[in-house]
């Protein structure tokens, strides 16, 4: 039986941890030998099947170099124990130390987008991660515009594999009785431009006053992103609504679904959107998530990005041609095939078998 180690930020909720749940599932029950491992986080937003060994990296040092040291020494420890076949890693920093040539690397953000102020940080992560990404076996990308970014030896390696989605689990958009309610979900963080669809909201609302917007999710930006509805007058149209299990009934009740980020890796609330039929509205952002499942004007709307005018436009263009929305929705029925969990995730084990 193959042994699989798979580090990942941890279990609570977010992209890179959805994915790396369904990976490890996937793989417990086609009989591997599965490992998870949580760098970052304790929390336990998915779940694992019982039989996959978890293991959290208690990090004690708050000292944001010592952390990050520790963390680097235990996850060589853990895996020196385990002896996997195969890695498959969503992190690269803290696995420096490790034997590499197993590691299957998978890159989840914009990889010309690294979020450290100061410029030496922000080389030395570049630094790291290119070493990881030519030393490893394989590294998978949710994009080909973020495998083109690499050079030509990291090209090489790499596979675009979409995000999968739990299709049995999602339900179908109410095509003719949804509330008239556009929804966003993501976390509440600069990247993903939410005063852009506020903004363009507001606009909205002084000619369609019947609509409201919800945005669900948490993150650093909540009390920037209510100031600015204060100051627009928007408290009883706009509503930041926080974390909720019940997005995906949310979705299907609601009339438009909006992503209007700056660069994303590949949204997951988008392609859970898509895939339950409501129509949608996204910023056409690197490294090109959303442009690779929407093909505008068919299936849904690409704008571009802080352009409200632009978002503005695609609003009214769904909220006046109600059979717009009705083509999106049967255009994107092929999407249910496409990114079914269990062929996403075959995916997956054809690379490590590879």
């Amino acid at each position: 039986m193959k042994k699989i180690s798979i580090i990942s930020h941890g279990l609570s909720n977010g992209g890179a941890e959805r994915v790396s749940s369904l990976i490890a599932n996937y793989l417990n029950r086609k009989d591997y030998e599965v490992q998870f491992i949580a760098v970052y986080s304790k929390e336990k937003e998915y779940k694992l099947d019982q039989d996959v060994h978890y293991e959290y990296i208690n990090s004690k040092s708050n000292n944001i170099i010592l952390r990050f040291i520790e963390r680097i020494f235990k996850i060589r420890k853990i895996i020196k124990k385990y002896k996997p076949d195969t890695i498959i890693s969503f992190i690269h920093n803290e696995t420096i130390l490790i034997n590499k040539k197993n590691i299957i690397y998978s890159l989840r953000i914009d990889p010309a987008e690294l979020d450290d102020k100061s410029v030496k940080m922000r080389k030395l992560k570049k630094f790291l991660r290119n070493y990881c990404y030519k030393k490893s076996k394989a590294i998978v990308f949710q994009t080909n515009e973020a495998k083109q970014y690499f050079n030509k030896k990291i090209q090489k390696k790499g596979y675009v594999v979409m995000n999968p989605v739990e299709i049995n689990n999602m339900p179908k958009w109410e095509d003719y009785k949804h509330e008239k309610v556009i929804i966003s979900a993501c976390r509440l963080s600069t990247q993903k431009n939410l005063p852009l669809l506020i903004k363009s909201f507001s606009k909205i609302s002084h000619i369609y006053s019947d609509y409201k917007l919800d945005i669900y999710g948490k993150g650093p930006e909540y009390d920037n992103l209510m100031k600015l509805i204060k100051e627009l007058e928007m408290e009883d149209k706009i509503t930041l609504r926080g974390y909720t299990k019940d997005i995906h009934q949310l979705m299907a009740k609601s009339s438009i679904f909006i992503l209007s980020s700056d660069f994303e890796g590949l949204s997951n609330s988008m392609l859970e959107a898509l895939v339950i039929g409501i129509p949608c509205i996204c910023t056409d952002c690197p490294p090109g998530g959303a442009k690779m499942v929407i093909q505008n004007g068919q299936n849904g709307l690409l704008v571009p990005v802080n352009d409200i005018n632009a978002m503005v436009k695609a609003m009214e263009e769904l909220i006046l041609n109600p059979n717009l929305s009705l083509k999106f929705n049967k255009n994107n029925k092929q999407l249910r095939n496409d990114l079914d969990v269990n062929k996403i995730c075959s995916e997956w084990e054809t690379i490590i078998n590879n």
